[in-house]
């Protein structure tokens, strides 16, 4: 077939079918500016939260964690330290860090439950 030949497939396809090609138009349209409208609302609410954290002077909270797995070189491993936070750790950090508000201990249970206890 020639480019000539399709072309003119094309246009009778497209000149003979109006209304499915308006419904076709019409849904490409619509899916375009969906998407288009959900990335500027998802920027627009990003610019909001960042804004409303720079009022507040910055995020200032960390959290510190032991992880299962550890990467050393290429390869992960399991990670079989018996070094864990304790309790005593979590008071000794308010007692030593004025800076420190408010410090959350959490045990992780197996399943991914987690159990919080807020120390004042």
């Amino acid at each position: 077939m020639h480019i000539g030949e399709n072309l003119f497939i094309v246009f009778t396809a497209v000149f003979a079918k109006k209304l499915r090609t308006l419904l076709t138009m019409l849904g490409i349209i619509i899916g375009a500016a969906s998407v288009l409208a959900m990335i500027a609302i998802g920027d627009g609410t990003r610019t909001i939260v960042l804004e409303e954290v720079r009022k507040q002077g910055g995020v200032n909270q960390f959290t510190m964690y032991c992880v299962n797995i550890k990467k050393v070189g290429d390869v992960w491993v399991a990670n079989r330290s018996n070094e864990y936070f304790k309790y005593e750790d979590v008071l000794a950090i308010e007692a030593e860090c004025p800076s420190v508000k408010l410090t959350v201990p959490r045990i992780p249970a197996w399943g991914g439950v987690l159990y919080q206890t807020h120390v004042t």
